[in-house]
């Protein structure tokens, strides 16, 4: 999990679920118990730039990717990239497409 993925956990948290500070300081209490945070390096800037020459997604979604991949992930899951696709050995899964 890197940083971007939280921050953008809260807003949607905040905007869309009209979540407390209170309810998302618990909530992302827990995640952090159960994740570890990556931290993006000059490293992962460079790969994302080259995931988004490659395969043509958003430089932040890029960085999430590549920060995945750095992170030895097995799965990412989002609802906005391409279900199934397989990137550097990472598999992305949108969680609403088996509900």
């Amino acid at each position: 999990m890197n940083g971007q993925v939280i921050n953008e956990f809260c807003n949607t948290c905040i905007k869309k679920n009209k979540l407390s500070t209170l309810q998302l300081k618990r909530i992302i209490g827990n995640v952090y118990d159960l994740f570890e945070l990556y931290v993006l390096n000059d490293n992962t800037v460079i790969h994302a730039l080259s995931l988004h020459e490659r395969y043509g997604y958003s430089y932040y979604d890029s960085l999430i990717i590549a920060a995945a991949i750095e992170g030895e992930c097995e799965y990412l899951f989002s609802e906005d990239l391409q279900d199934g696709q397989t990137i550097e050995g990472v598999t992305i899964q949108n969680i609403y497409t088996n509900l």
